[in-house]
């Protein structure tokens, strides 16, 4: 559970720098797995084709085959901490905006984050600064517990990934960076205020910085979207590409019937080899792009399209 003073001194853009790092790794195991094949697998197919030929290839592939499970691992790694990065830097602006909006109504915050109304409070002033401490007291909950589910998803995300690359099958692997994928999304939908007045909702996407908006725009368009409270001129952002169609509710339906076989009209969506290995993150990334003229459609930023992207490769 994340406190308070956690979540106010938290300094998120080391988690961003971390995801960047791994992905850095990600990306040096993919191309070692590529010189693998193209340095020893492959030539030895010709050179050395005898049965001693084919143990040294086997063993050479195999190697090959733990560096891209380590690239699709630490994918999937990046992934969980650059959303931990956004996640908590939106939870924070949310805490600054609760606290701010209590300090300027003369009430006061502690440091376990608790609003309290002044002793010195007038009688004619008492029952207007209760109904406020109950809104800054809300408003700090739910920027708290938006931040402890945040560190939960995370969690369960590198704990997926954390396993050892020679022990599963690049499936696995494929599924456990899928797991993650889904875990970061979820990060980015518990940052909502469901079911809170329009005018808290209102207040909650103002105190988001522009760079946030568009985090949450890409990363949940459709949650976002059905939000009560937000502008219309925002929502028009979400809906109006400018190209005869709404994305919202292109990537509502691509969501709606990623495993609705039915309407598979792409045929295999996830691995050229038509691989069994279905996961919902892959798919509805691989409906969403396969859907015409979907460059305006919101997605997640770098580090998510890159590993809901790689679910398709290899």
């Amino acid at each position: 559970m994340v406190t308070f003073a956690e979540l106010r001194d938290a300094r998120p853009n080391l988690w961003e720098s971390a995801a960047d790092d791994i992905l850095d790794v990600s990306k040096q195991a993919e191309r070692t797995a590529d010189n693998i094949h193209a340095n020893g697998v492959d030539p030895l197919v010709d050179h050395w084709p005898d049965h001693t030929g084919t143990l040294a290839r086997d063993s050479l592939a195999s190697c090959a085959s733990r560096m891209v499970n380590a690239g699709i691992l630490a994918r999937g790694v990046a992934t969980a901490l650059d959303t931990l990065e956004d996640a908590i830097g939106i939870a924070q602006r949310m805490l600054v905006s609760a606290t701010t909006f209590a300090t300027s109504r003369n009430l006061t915050v502690d440091e376990n984050g608790t609003v309290a109304v002044p002793d010195d409070t007038s009688a004619e002033d008492y029952s207007r600064a209760i109904l406020w401490r109950d809104e800054a007291q809300s408003m700090i909950d739910d920027a708290v517990e938006a931040a402890s589910q945040a560190d939960r998803s995370c969690l369960d995300a590198i704990t997926a990934c954390s396993v050892d690359p020679d022990s599963v099958s690049s499936d696995t692997a494929r599924e456990k960076q899928a797991q993650a994928v889904q875990a970061a999304l979820k990060e980015m939908r518990n940052l909502l205020p469901d079911g809170q007045p329009p005018e808290e909702v209102r207040r909650w996407w103002a105190g988001l910085t522009p760079e946030q908006q568009l985090q949450l725009k890409r990363a949940v368009p459709v949650e976002l979207a059905d939000l009560d409270g937000l502008s219309k001129d925002v929502k028009r952002e979400l809906t109006d590409s400018g190209r005869g169609y709404d994305p919202v509710e292109t990537v509502r339906f691509a969501i709606a019937n990623a495993e609705n076989d039915e309407l598979d009209i792409f045929g295999s969506i996830l691995t050229p080899s038509g691989s069994s290995s279905s996961v919902t993150a892959g798919k509805q990334s691989a409906w969403i792009r396969r859907c015409p003229e979907t460059s305006s459609i919101p997605t997640m930023r770098s580090h998510m399209n890159q590993a809901t992207s790689a679910t398709t490769q290899r």
